[in-house]
C-alpha cells in the first residue's frame, strides 16, 4: 500500500468521528496483514491538506492504534516519535508505548508512527507521517452586563465588581479610563471579576465607558457599562494668611482643608478676586488675590466648592479679614546713596507695606521705576537718578493709599556727585 491515502478517525468517548483523509508518506501493509491498514487517533476533527489542526495544550490521546479493515489489531501497534528534533518545541510524546503526544506549543512538527507487529521481525520499521499545526488557543470575546457600585467620588478608593461572561485569568483585563488606576484584578470566575480602583483627583467627573477586553488569539473587547464619577464634598481647615488690606495685589493666600480636585474653586466674597487658584493636591490649595481699593472691610467667609457633578461646597465663617492699611514706616535703606545718572534698586526695611498699595517717593528729579513688596517689612524699589538731581541728603517717604498714611524719614538717602 506505497503511495496510498491512510484514513484517520477521531475517538471521543465511545464516539466516532470521520475526519479528511490525510495522505501518508509511507504505509505499506506488512507480512501477515491484508487488506487496508488504517490509523485511529483521538486527535482534534479536522485535517486540512495533509495537515492535523490542533490548539497548544491539547492531548491527542487514547493512542495511535492500528486497524485492519476497520478490525482493530491487537498485536500491532504504532510507536509515535518526531520527525525532527526542534519539533519538540511543538510536540510531547508520552505514553508507557510512546503511542500518545500533547501538544507543547505553537508552529508545525511532523509526527511520525512506526507500525510495530508483535509476530512480524523484519515488517516492523514501516511509517506514517502526519503534519501537525499547533496554535494558541483562541480567547473569547467578553461580554459585559453590569458593575457594582456604578458611581464613586474621585479621590475614592474601591473594589468593584464586573459581571459578564468569558473571564479568564492572565487573559482578561479591565478598561476604566484616564484618571483611573486599577491596583488590583481578580478573576474571581468566568463570570466575575473584582478590581480595586483608585480615581485621581484629576479624573474627568461624569459618566464613564468601563470595559473588559480578553487578549489575542481571538479575544476582543466588550461592550461597555457606566461608571459616573462624582465629586466628593469638600472641607476647610484653615487660610493662611488671614487677611489683606484695601488695594492690595499679589496676596498669595493657602487654603488647607480636604477633598480638593481638579476644578475646585474658591471664593472670598465681593470686590476680593482670585486671579490664580491652583490644587496642589487634595489637601492644599493656593490662590493669589487681588482686594479692590474701594473692598469693604470686615470679615469675609471662605467658601470652597467642588461643582462639576454636585460634590457640594463648606465655608469657613469669618475664615478673611479685609482691613484698610496701616500706616507705613521706614527704618533702613540699602544703599543709602547713589550717583547722579545712577539707576540702582534699593532695599527699604521697614513696617506695614502691601503690594499695590505701598508708594515711595525720593524728591525732585529721582524717578520710581518700580516698588516690589517683598513682604510687609520690605521692599525693593527700583530708582534712576537725573542728572539735574541735586547733590546732597535727600527726604524718603513711604505712603498707602487709600488713606492709609505716610511717612517721612529724613535724610535718609543720599545723592552723590
Amino acid at each position: 500500500m506505497r503511495g496510498r491515502t491512510a484514513s484517520l478517525s477521531y475517538i471521543a468517548g465511545f464516539a466516532v468521528f470521520a475526519v479528511a483523509a490525510t495522505t501518508c508518506s509511507d504505509l505499506t501493509a506488512p507480512a501477515g496483514l491484508k487488506g487496508a491498514v488504517s490509523i485511529a487517533y483521538a486527535g482534534p476533527p479536522e485535517a486540512i491538506g495533509g495537515a492535523i489542526r490542533v490548539t497548544v495544550g491539547q492531548k491527542l490521546s487514547p493512542a495511535f492504534r492500528v486497524s485492519l479493515s476497520g478490525i482493530t489489531q491487537t498485536r500491532a501497534r504504532y510507536v509515535l516519535s518526531l520527525a525532527q528534533p526542534r519539533d519538540s518545541s511543538v510536540l510531547k510524546i508520552f505514553g508507557s508505548e510512546s503511542d500518545s503526544v500533547e501538544v507543547v506549543g505553537d508552529g508545525s512538527a511532523t509526527l511520525v508512527a512506526t507500525l510495530v507487529v508483535a509476530t512480524v521481525g523484519p515488517d516492523t520499521a514501516h511509517s506514517a507521517s502526519v503534519s501537525v499545526i499547533a496554535s494558541p488557543p483562541s480567547n473569547p470575546l467578553p461580554t459585559l452586563t453590569g458593575i457594582a457600585p456604578a458611581f464613586a467620588n474621585r479621590l475614592q478608593t474601591l473594589d468593584v465588581v464586573f459581571t459578564g461572561t468569558g473571564f479568564i485569568a492572565g487573559v482578561s483585563r479591565v478598561n476604566v479610563g484616564a484618571g483611573i488606576t486599577v491596583n488590583t484584578m481578580t478573576v474571581n470566575s468566568s463570570t466575575e471579576i473584582t478590581a480595586n480602583i483608585s480615581i485621581g483627583g484629576s479624573a474627568a467627573s461624569g459618566a464613564r465607558a468601563f470595559s473588559v477586553a480578553n487578549a489575542a488569539p481571538g479575544g476582543g473587547t466588550s461592550a461597555t457599562k457606566a461608571f459616573t464619577v462624582t465629586d466628593p464634598p469638600p472641607t476647610i481647615v484653615s487660610v493662611s494668611p488671614t487677611s489683606a488690606v484695601q488695594g492690595q495685589t499679589n496676596v498669595a493666600v493657602t487654603v488647607t482643608g480636604s477633598n480638593f480636585v481638579a476644578g475646585t474653586t474658591v471664593a472670598f466674597g465681593a470686590t476680593v478676586t482670585v486671579s490664580r487658584l491652583a490644587v496642589v493636591n487634595s489637601t492644599t490649595l493656593t490662590a493669589t488675590l487681588t482686594v479692590a481699593a474701594g473692598a469693604t472691610t470686615g470679615f469675609r467667609d471662605v467658601i470652597v466648592t467642588n461643582g462639576a457633578t454636585a460634590g457640594g461646597a463648606a465655608t469657613l465663617t469669618n475664615g478673611f479679614t479685609v482691613a484698610a492699611p496701616a500706616a507705613p514706616s521706614i527704618s533702613l535703606l540699602s544703599p543709602a546713596s547713589g550717583r547722579v545718572k545712577a539707576k540702582l534698586t534699593v532695599t527699604i526695611t521697614g513696617s506695614n507695606f502691601y503690594s499695590g498699595v505701598t508708594t515711595f517717593s525720593f524728591g525732585d528729579k529721582i524717578d520710581v521705576n518700580s516698588v516690589s513688596v517683598t513682604s510687609p517689612t520690605k521692599a525693593s524699589v527700583s530708582i534712576s537718578i537725573g542728572k539735574p538731581a541735586a547733590v546732597g541728603p535727600r527726604s524718603v517717604t513711604v505712603r498707602n493709599t487709600p488713606p492709609g498714611g505716610s511717612q517721612t524719614q529724613q535724610s535718609a538717602f543720599t545723592v552723590l556727585p
